[in-house]
Formats: C-alpha cells, sequence, structure tokens
C-alpha cells in the first residue's frame, strides 16, 4: 500500500509539470503559427517570389519554405524548456546545445539576410535604370549589325546588376561569421573586380579598333574604286568589268576594292586583338595570333606575287601572239606557261609552303621537259636529225 501511495504523490508531484509542458506546447504551435503567417504575408507582401525571378509567368517558389523554416524555428526555441518541465532535458543536451548554437547564430544569420535583401533590391532598381536610360544604345546595334535575342541595354543592365551583387554577397558572407566559406568567395569576388579594369580596357581597345577600321575601310575602298581598282580582275583576265547598270533591289556585288577594304578592317581589328591579349597578360594567345598575323601576311604577299605573275604572263602572250611569226600562238602559250609557273613558285616560296617541295617540283618540271624535249627529237625526229648530221660532215669534208 506505501509502494501505490509514493506513486500517486510522485504522480500529483509532478502533474504541473505536466501541465506546464502541455500549456508550452499549445504556447509555442500558436506563436509558431502567429509567425509563419506574419512571415508569408510580409513576403508576399514584398514580392519575394516575383523579384527573384526573371520571368514573371515563373515566380520562385521561397515564401512558403520560409514561413514553414520560421515555423520550426519557433518550436525549436520552446523545445528545451518543454524539456525541462518534463525532467529530461539533461537527455537532450546535444540538442539543448544546438538550439542555443542556433539562438546565438539568429542575429548573424537576419543581419545576413537583410544585407542580401537589400542589395537585391538595390542591384535589381539600378539594374532597370541602366536599362532604361540606356536605350539609345539599342538603335546604335542595330546600325552595326550587333542586334541579337539580347539588346544592349538589357545586356548593360546585367554587367552593372553582376557588379553590385558581388560586393553584396561577399558582405554576407562576412555577415555570416564563415570564414572558412567567406575567405575563398572573398578572393575569387577580389581576383573577378581586380581584372574588370583590364577588360574594359580590352573590350574598349576592339571596340575603337572596329569603328577606326571601318572608317579606314571605307576609305580605302573609295580610293582604289576611284583609281579603276575594280577593273583589276577584267586585267588579269579572271573576268570581266563591273556593269554599270544595277537593279533595283538587287544585293550590292562584292567589289575587289571592297574586298581589300574588308582585308584592312579584319588586319586593324586582329593587330587590335594582340594589343587587348597582351594587355589581360594572355602571353600564349597574343603569340597565338602574332604568328597568325605573320602568316596572313605571307600569303597575302604570296597572292600579290601571283597577281602581278599572271599579269605579265598576259602581256607577254599578248606581246608574242601579235607578231607576224608563223609559231607565235604556240611560243605566247609557253611564254604564258614559264611565266605563271615561276611567278607560282615565288608566291609559294613567298607564303613559306613546303620551301624543299617547291623548289624539288621546279626542278623536275624543267628536268622533265628536257627528257621529253630529248626523246620528242630523238625518237620522233631521227631521220631529221640524220640528215641534219649528214649534211655538217659534208660540209665539213668539202671545206678539208
Amino acid at each position: 500500500m506505501n509502494v501505490f501511495t509514493d506513486y500517486y504523490n510522485r504522480a500529483v508531484a509532478y502533474l504541473p509539470s505536466i501541465v506546464t509542458a502541455v500549456l508550452l506546447i499549445i504556447v509555442a504551435l500558436v506563436v509558431a503559427a502567429i509567425v509563419r503567417s506574419v512571415v508569408v504575408n510580409v513576403l508576399k507582401r514584398l514580392r519575394l517570389d516575383e523579384r527573384l525571378t526573371h520571368d514573371p509567368s515563373k515566380p520562385a517558389a521561397l515564401v512558403k519554405p520560409l514561413g514553414d523554416l520560421s515555423y520550426f524555428l519557433v518550436i525549436l526555441l520552446f523545445l528545451p524548456t518543454i524539456l525541462a518541465n518534463l525532467g529530461v532535458g539533461t537527455l537532450l543536451l546535444p540538442l539543448t546545445g544546438l538550439v542555443s548554437t542556433v539562438i546565438a547564430a539568429l542575429p548573424r544569420l537576419f543581419g545576413a539576410v537583410l544585407i542580401l535583401f537589400i542589395g537585391l533590391f538595390v542591384a535589381r532598381l539600378v539594374r532597370n535604370l541602366v536599362t532604361s536610360f540606356s536605350t539609345g544604345l539599342d538603335r546604335y546595334g542595330a546600325r552595326l549589325g550587333l542586334s541579337g535575342s539580347t539588346s544592349l541595354s538589357a545586356l548593360l543592365g546585367l554587367v552593372v546588376y553582376v557588379l553590385i551583387l558581388l560586393p553584396v554577397i561577399s558582405a554576407t558572407l562576412g555577415a555570416l561569421g564563415l570564414p572558412a566559406v567567406a575567405q575563398p568567395v572573398q578572393n575569387l569576388i577580389d581576383r573577378f573586380l581586380g581584372a574588370i579594369p583590364g577588360v574594359l580596357s580590352a573590350a574598349l581597345l576592339i571596340g575603337v579598333a572596329y569603328f577606326v577600321g571601318r572608317l579606314v575601310a571605307e576609305l580605302v575602298s573609295s580610293l582604289l574604286t576611284g583609281i579603276g581598282f575594280d577593273r583589276l580582275p577584267q586585267a588579269l583576265g579572271l573576268g570581266t568589268a563591273p556593269s554599270a547598270s544595277v537593279k533595283v533591289g538587287s544585293a550590292p556585288a562584292t567589289t575587289p576594292s571592297k574586298i581589300v577594304g574588308t582585308v584592312v578592317m579584319v588586319a586593324i581589328i586582329l593587330f587590335a586583338a594582340q594589343a587587348a591579349l597582351n594587355l589581360l597578360a594572355f602571353a600564349a594567345l597574343a603569340s597565338l595570333l602574332a604568328q597568325l598575323i605573320v602568316v596572313a601576311g605571307k600569303v597575302l604577299a604570296g597572292l600579290v606575287i601571283f597577281a602581278i605573275g599572271i599579269y605579265l604572263a598576259n602581256l607577254a602572250a599578248q606581246l608574242i601572239s601579235s607578231s607576224a611569226g608563223a609559231q607565235s600562238k604556240l611560243l605566247s602559250n609557253v611564254a604564258r606557261v614559264a611565266t605563271l609557273a615561276l611567278f607560282g613558285a615565288m608566291a609559294l616560296q613567298q607564303m613559306g609552303i613546303a620551301l624543299q617541295i617547291v623548289n624539288l617540283a621546279f626542278g623536275l618540271t624543267l628536268g622533265a621537259l628536257a627528257v621529253a624535249f630529248a626523246l620528242a627529237f630523238g625518237l620522233g625526229g631521227r631521220e631529221a636529225a640524220g640528215k641534219v648530221a649528214e649534211d655538217w660532215r659534208q660540209g665539213l669534208q668539202k671545206k678539208d
């Protein structure tokens, strides 16, 4: 009987703790529900989901998870007190330590969230302002053929958005007090921000080179057109003279002067790109581009030499064919082929295309022509050669 009395006394003594724990659970649930409702309503009024997405038809879904997170945080804050009233607080010391850590980290967490939210708001506001005030760039981009899926004003706004957001991310990580995470990210951001002046300078250099190249290309094309450079294919025997009449609505023909202007513009842009790579400290790419420019220059010089050879070959053939000789046509063709072969070898040598192979092929060609001439004279003209030799012998005998 004493045992039951003892259990009864203990239950009566433990009953206030149970009642207190139940009341705390009810209060915790009510407070957690109120906090979740307040958080959800505030975030909805702030239109957090719409602000964190670029597609209005697909808003982000962060309001409900953040409300649930606040609900469980409130429950977690009440949990140590509830367990202490039930007398089992010592069994959940790790959980109590976790709650204490979370409570200690809440100010830093709220500060980081506040910094991130304000930074996102300011970055978005500045991006919209920059995009709105720079719409004039879209017209210039359309004139230069730079219009695409993303306009220049939107691209500029995105760049400004990223430049503002990077320091905000750094400040957010610093507010969290996590040096193991914040320091590498801060180093990466510092390197990125340090490279921005070089990138902007390189982009400005290439942009200026593009505009200067266009102006120089138009000037060169106009000068060459004025001196009759477009008649060059006709002079080389490679085409007809450009027609003066052009149909309305037809695309403008590509003339030699325009091709030369385009080559000049590309050369200016390539030199500017090499300077931009050196400015960005990309030594390997700059060296590779320099070698490409040298090869392109050799190829152009070889083409010029071969064009001169075509002109001289046609001139020599015309001069020989205009003579009254019986074999003028044959000799004009021989002169044309020989001149083209000579200047073709010179052009390939200037281009640096297998110099030994070019020399060997030229020597073998001359040798083959000599052997063919010898065989033709020795076999096909054997009787004529014997008659000539007999005449020479008889002439020598008469002199003796």
